[in-house]
């Protein structure tokens, strides 16, 4: 049973093969009596090429007669900017190329062919001009014309076109980053044959350009050369040179580098307006000299890297230092308001700078000084609250003499004697005689004496802190006046450096635009 069931399995595998095969041999059939049918279709052509390339030698000058020069026809497109690197000095750019020139070997009568006019050749079969790109820039140098497709025309005339991407060295000017216009050149001509076998005749056409993000084209001219080189003299050479004109786009750099920059260093002049006992003043300018140096940090990222300071370094330097300026001018605020609370009097000649010269500038007007007046009832009732106060003259012209009684002590604060007359005791009276009531009156004199004395002191004592707590407010307020005036001072020059800052650049960018 097993034994015929392998029997069945080998019979059903080689059905199968000889299935498979009948279907390869099938197809194979199918696709040589196709490609048979397709060769068969157009035997003119085939004729043709068989006629052209019969005893056609690739590497000899398709000239019947040696001085018969070959004239190329050299029409340069461009089609895009792929890169201009300011840092390798180099463009990237592609182009569409369209060569024409005249092979006297391939040419024909279209009637012996059946009308057939032109056909399509490899170009790594026909003679090519040895044409070189001669700013190349790439690494590794290709000739562009081989492994394309050649239109041959029955008169012999042959027209090469391909799209090409090029890598060229080109000397970038950037004086006028980021507005700033670019010329390239991009050289073209044969390497070995000179002038006497080939000539080469350029011409630029722009219409092709698609645009670029960032560059735009202006023009391109073509310039046909004939140099003589030194390792072989007197041998005419010619080339043909497209000058290209770029210009930049300028909006990318104008919205995220100039207008952010100006707008921190106008914000840092905002600390001016602060007044010195802020401790924002100082802080809120730090802050700004940090944040413009991050930022530098992140432009010269995009800043290309030549021994020329492009305008807007030059631009954003000035801000820089402008910037770091109102640090210091703010420094130098505070610290002239600390003489004020440290009680140093304003000098004469700094009142003469600020108050005389610098004031009516910023247009602030000086109060006028207000005089000191004593206040006489006041004085006199500060005086007078007690009626025993006394003076330290009136104190040292009392007499102390004994009174005897109550009655002697009026007659003595009648005759007004209270504070420095004298007093004499009656004739007939007994002085050594105490009288108690007499004691105590004179030791109630002596107290009032002494009260009113330390109630002068202290009044004494009041007036002089009043008066030096005033005088250290003048000056206080002197020296605030001095750092008012120079803040609105700094203010303004700093404003005007910067409205000067962008007045610079926009003539260096006319200036820029009257060159070109």
């Amino acid at each position: 049973m097993e034994r015929c069931k392998r029997d069945i399995c080998a019979v059903a595998t080689s059905s199968l093969r000889m299935v498979l095969m009948d279907t390869k041999t099938v197809f194979v059939l199918l696709l040589s009596a196709l490609l048979c049918r397709v060769v068969e279709a157009d035997p003119r052509t085939v004729e043709l090429h068989t006629y052209l390339f019969k005893d056609y030698h690739k590497e000899i000058r398709p000239v019947v007669n040696s001085t018969t020069v070959i004239n190329l026809n050299f029409q340069f497109f461009i089609f895009n900017i792929l890169d201009m690197d300011e840092r390798s000095q180099t463009l990237s750019c592609s182009t569409w190329l369209t060569l024409i020139w005249r092979d006297e070997y391939m040419t024909w009568d279209p009637e012996e062919y059946g009308g057939l006019t032109n056909t399509k050749v490899n170009s790594n079969s026909l003679w090519l001009p040895d044409l070189y790109f001669y700013n190349n820039a790439g690494e590794l140098y290709h000739n562009f014309m081989k492994d394309t497709i050649i239109k041959v025309n029955h008169d012999g005339e042959l027209l090469w076109a391909s799209p090409v991407n090029f890598r060229s060295f080109c000397r970038l000017d950037v004086r006028y980053f980021p507005f700033d216009h670019q010329i390239c050149e991009m050289k073209f001509g044969p390497w070995a044959s000179d002038g006497n076998e080939l000539v080469i005749n350029g011409s630029g056409d722009m219409s092709a350009f698609t645009g670029n993000g960032e560059w735009d084209m202006l023009k391109i001219e073509a310039r046909n050369n004939v140099e003589i080189y030194p390792d072989d003299p007197l041998i005419p050479y010619t080339d043909v040179t497209f000058t290209i004109h770029f210009e930049r786009r300028s909006q990318f750099y104008v919205f995220n580098l100039i207008m952010p920059a100006t707008l921190i260093t106008l914000m840092a002049s905002l600390a001016f307006l602060l007044p010195p006992t802020s401790q924002g003043k100082i802080n809120l300018g730090t802050t700004f000299m940090l944040s413009k140096t991050v930022f530098l940090m992140v432009v010269a990222e995009s800043m290309p890297p030549t021994d020329t300071v492009p305008i807007l370094g030059q631009y954003l330097a000035s801000l820089m230092i402008l910037v770091s300026l109102s640090l210091v001018l703010n420094v130098v605020v505070v610290m002239i308001y600390n003489k004020g609370v440290a009680g140093e009097p304003v000098r004469p000649w700094v009142k003469t700078l600020v108050f005389t010269i610098f004031a009516p500038m910023v247009f602030i007007r000086i109060p006028e000084p207000k005089k000191l007046q004593r206040n006489k009832s006041a004085l006199k009732r500060l005086n007078t609250n007690n009626s025993n106060t006394l003076s330290p003259t009136q104190f040292n012209n009392i007499s102390f003499t004994q009174l005897k009684s109550q009655t002697d002590y009026e007659q003595f604060v009648l005759n007004g004697n209270e504070y420095g007359g004298s007093y004499t005791a009656p004739e007939n009276g007994n002085t050594h005689s105490g009288n108690e009531q007499a004691v105590v009156l004179e030791l109630k004199r002596m107290n009032d004496l002494l009260t009113g004395m330390k109630q002068e002191k202290n009044n004494s004592n009041r007036r002089e802190q009043a008066k030096a707590t005033s005088q250290n407010d003048r000056l206080l307020a002197e020296w605030l006046l001095v750092t008012k005036i120079l803040d609105r001072v700094f203010f303004t020059t700093y404003v005007l450096a910067c409205f000067m800052a962008g007045v610079y650049l926009v003539i260096k960018i006319n200036a820029k635009q009257q060159a070109f």
